[in-house]
């Protein structure tokens, strides 16, 4: 292939963004285009995926271990004695975890009735601060859930030859991972990314398309 050949394809690639792996995500936000917005999105791919086969895995054993329980109970006059503090461990773990995934996809309640009466850059400030805000909440309640873990560590469940402590990781993980999605929801906007849309205009596109 000549030189010339390749005078076209290079100004066609240095004119325009690269393409990031055919990935929607990275394709729709415009953090994706720097080095640190690339990163943190694909690190939060990563851990996403792998803390949503643990909620997989946990409300699994949750529900199977609780079904159990009751047949055992009902049906034979018998229990599990551990059962009690293990479905509490799992629903507890099924609980934090999934709170991250949720933020993700912004399906926590919010009310922005308000926030859509303001002009597109004032929502996009709000949204920044509030995010961190949340940020600054969220290092504060994973301090505490590491402190509350490493306080009662050396005690042990009544019924299981675990530690009280492991009631806390999913809490500490929480606010960690609550604290990346912010993160990358903040650099989002900064670098011009499209504002959240509400529930009902959800709804609508849902329905037109």
């Amino acid at each position: 292939m000549s030189a010339r050949a390749l005078v076209p394809t290079w100004s066609i690639w240095s004119s325009r963004r690269p393409v990031l792996n055919n990935n929607p995500k990275d394709s729709k936000s415009p953090a994706a285009y720097t080095a640190a917005g690339l990163f943190l999105n694909r690190l939060l791919d990563m851990l996403d995926e792998a803390v949503s086969r643990v909620v997989i895995a946990f409300l699994a054993v949750l529900v199977t271990v609780v079904s159990a329980q009751v047949v055992l109970r009902y049906f034979f006059n018998s229990s599990i004695d551990w059962a009690w503090e293990f479905s509490r461990l799992c629903f507890v773990a099924v609980i934090f975890f999934a709170i991250p995934l949720a933020l993700k996809t912004r399906g926590h309640v919010g009310i922005d009735i308000l926030q859509k009466c303001l002009p597109p850059l004032v929502q996009r400030g709000l949204i920044i601060g509030l995010n961190v805000i949340g940020i600054f909440l969220m290092m504060v309640v994973t301090l505490v859930g590491a402190r509350a873990t490493m306080s009662t560590w050396d005690q042990t469940l009544s019924s299981l030859p675990l530690s009280s402590g492991w009631f806390y990781i999913p809490v500490l993980w929480a606010g960690f991972h609550c604290s990346l999605h912010f993160a990358a929801q903040s650099l989002d906007l900064a670098l011009g990314g499209e504002l959240p849309a509400s529930f009902v205009e959800e709804v609508k596109e849902r329905m037109e398309s």
